[in-house]
């Protein structure tokens, strides 16, 4: 009997020290979610207003926000798509336009611009997914966000020199 005693009098203060570590283990995780919560709600404090110039997220449309279904948003996102690149082509005509047929740096940004296309096609493919209701969506999102990256980037041209100091050349 007293051997059974002197065991638990000698398991005890483990017991103690392991339901300590536990509560110390629980602090020590609320402490984490405490800060990490505090971290989210500084940085949406901080964050820019959506459609902000100085956000990189677009408003999303207001077909995107009445959608009821995945077709819906599908056929809604390709509606952005459409447009963010009929807004790509009228910035790439506008640049277009300071280059002669026969010009070396038009030839160049056919070709830059082409190869462009290609990349943002293949590159949203990868990103609508492997299939599923949602990845038309996915895809179509892409290329709208990325169609109106590249519309700001061309509507930069030229980098060194505000646009309106250039002349529009006489062609041949």
């Amino acid at each position: 009997m007293t051997c059974s005693f002197d065991v638990i009098e000698l398991v005890r203060p483990f017991r103690c020290k392991l339901s300590m570590l536990r509560t110390v283990d629980r602090l020590g995780t609320c402490l984490v979610l405490a800060l990490l919560l505090y971290r989210s709600a500084a940085g949406l404090a901080e964050a820019k207003p959506l459609g902000s110039p100085e956000s990189n997220v677009a408003a999303l449309p207001a077909c995107m926000q009445t959608a009821r279904t995945q077709y819906e948003l599908n056929v809604c996102a390709e509606g952005l798509a459409t447009e963010s690149d009929k807004m790509l082509n009228k910035f790439y005509q506008a640049v277009l336009r300071y280059f002669c047929p026969e010009d070396s740096d038009r030839a160049q940004l056919v070709t830059a611009e082409r190869a462009w296309i290609a990349f943002r096609d293949a590159d949203c493919a990868f990103w609508g997914g492997e299939g599923g209701s949602i990845a038309p969506m996915n895809e179509a999102m892409c290329r709208a966000d990325r169609s109106r990256e590249r519309a700001r980037e061309l509507d930069e041209w030229p980098p060194n020199a505000p646009r309106s100091a250039m002349v529009l050349p006489k062609c041949k």
